[in-house]
């Protein structure tokens, strides 16, 4: 796990990122469970979405630290 400090006026942020193949594993886990499990609730669905692009999100700024 990466620490990132992040300063900001009077502020200090800590945020943590993890190695790119953690994200790219959760990626693979909710596409596996989108295509498996469609009979869910539509405030389900949304969830799995956003985590799902949150994850890829993710995916793409880890790349940045770990090299």
């Amino acid at each position: 796990m990466l620490l990132i400090q992040d300063r900001k006026d009077k502020d200090f942020t800590v945020k943590y990122i993890e190695p790119s193949e953690y994200y790219k594993n959760e990626i693979n886990a909710y596409k596996t469970e989108m295509e498996t499990n469609t009979d869910v609730t539509e405030s389900y669905q949304r969830i799995r979405k956003y985590q799902l692009w949150l994850n890829q999100e993710r995916y793409k700024i880890s790349q940045k630290y770990y090299k």
